[in-house]
């Protein structure tokens, strides 16, 4: 009979002590940054490849929209990079923060998806300036006979039209993730208070 009571302690203080299983939110959101990481080293690539081929052509145009294909392809190709390099860190962080305390690490990568959510409607406005100015420049280079001009304009659109459309993937991607940290918040309730406790030595 102690032997069987004993046992029930031991297998609820295992239970207990266990930590909660990984927020799986997190987890998906990390994989498809680390995937998103593949694609814009792999974009940025394709841009260094064209944009160095038509750099040597003997023509205004090319050598025009090889320059935003040079500049936003090394930048693309660094971005994913990093991401490559981050994401699996970042989920492991994450993990660790949850099973240590769940609510103040939901409240904090909360917080911090707020902010990238901002931050992604920052820089779609930016890429839509972008692709505006690009097509002007274009159009300005045309009318005057500009060849170089009018290619970076072209350059500088298309690489930008095409970066906007990996990022509204990337803001659907990182708003689901919000939404699901969100509803964890609710589940998980507000932080618990901290209660001072006085002793004293008799």
């Amino acid at each position: 009979m102690q032997v069987v009571a004993l046992a029930a302690v031991l297998a609820t203080a295992t239970a207990v002590a266990e930590p909660p299983p990984p927020f799986s939110a997190g987890r998906t959101y990390f994989a498809g940054e680390k995937a998103s990481g593949g694609a814009w080293l792999s974009f940025g690539v394709a841009g260094l490849g064209l944009g160095g081929g038509i750099l040597d052509l003997d023509d205004g145009r090319a050598k025009g929209a090889a320059i935003p294909l040079l500049t936003l392809g090394a930048a693309h190709a660094a971005f994913g990079i990093t991401m490559l390099a981050v994401s699996d860190g970042r989920a492991e962080a994450l993990d660790t923060a949850f099973a240590a305390d769940p609510v103040r690490a939901v409240r904090d990568e909360l917080e911090r998806m707020q902010r990238v959510d901002r931050l992604f409607l920052t820089i779609e406005i930016v890429e839509l300036i972008c692709i505006v100015g690009g097509v002007a420049m274009a159009i300005a280079g045309g009318a005057t006979d500009r060849p170089m001009l009018e290619g970076a304009g072209l350059g500088l659109s298309l690489e930008a039209a095409a970066t906007l459309a990996i990022d509204l993937f990337a803001a659907a991607r990182a708003s689901r993730y919000l939404e699901a940290l969100e509803d964890q918040a609710r589940r998980l309730g507000p932080p618990k208070p901290v209660t001072l406790r006085w002793s004293t030595p008799f």
